[in-house]
């Protein structure tokens, strides 16, 4: 295991430097990505073959890990270091933001909208047209029915903002 800036760039200068990301928390994997690439590293995704992606329109960003049992339909943006947890169904016309996590078994409804650095937990759905702000948590379980303001942690059926996040964006 890499612990520091210089062991990692011993690393990639010996190897083809393509990395992928293994870790869950969304803002970790944003640094570890940021200094991996400072090293001169390539940041890659990792899909499994056992999930499920739409012909049309699908857009993922780089360093992404798609995990087995995942839905992706049509006209769908995944963007850069998001990972999509074991059975994810993400629906049509939906963008999942940068450096998001969807935990397991979680379903995202069609015209979704997900900011960057956000979490969402297990088994959670979220309701079609709802626009979820960066830096955001959803409870495992909760059901997301209206629109979820950034830097907030949101539970419940329906999915009501518990509390209050710094902005660390």
């Amino acid at each position: 295991m890499l612990q520091t800036e210089e062991e990692a760039r011993q690393w990639l200068s010996h190897q083809d430097q393509q990395f992928v990301l293994g870790v869950g928390n969304p803002k970790v994997r944003r640094l570890l990505a940021a200094k991996l690439r400072s090293c001169r590293g390539v940041l890659t995704s990792i899909i499994s073959p056992k999930t499920s992606i739409g012909a049309f329109g699908i857009e993922i960003g780089d360093g992404c890990t798609i995990m087995e049992g995942c839905i992706l339909t049509t006209d769908i943006r995944v963007g850069e270091g998001v990972l999509l947890n074991v059975c994810c169904t993400i629906g049509h016309d939906s963008v999942i933001g940068d450096y998001t996590e969807l935990m397991p078994g979680t379903r995202i409804s069609g015209h979704v909208q997900i900011g960057e650095n956000c979490a969402i937990g297990t088994n959670a759905i979220l309701l079609p047209g709802v626009t979820i702000g960066d830096n955001t948590v959803i409870g495992a379980g909760s059901v997301v029915t209206k629109d979820v303001e950034a830097n907030v942690v949101a539970v419940g059926t329906p999915a009501k903002v518990i509390k209050r996040l710094e902005n660390v964006s």
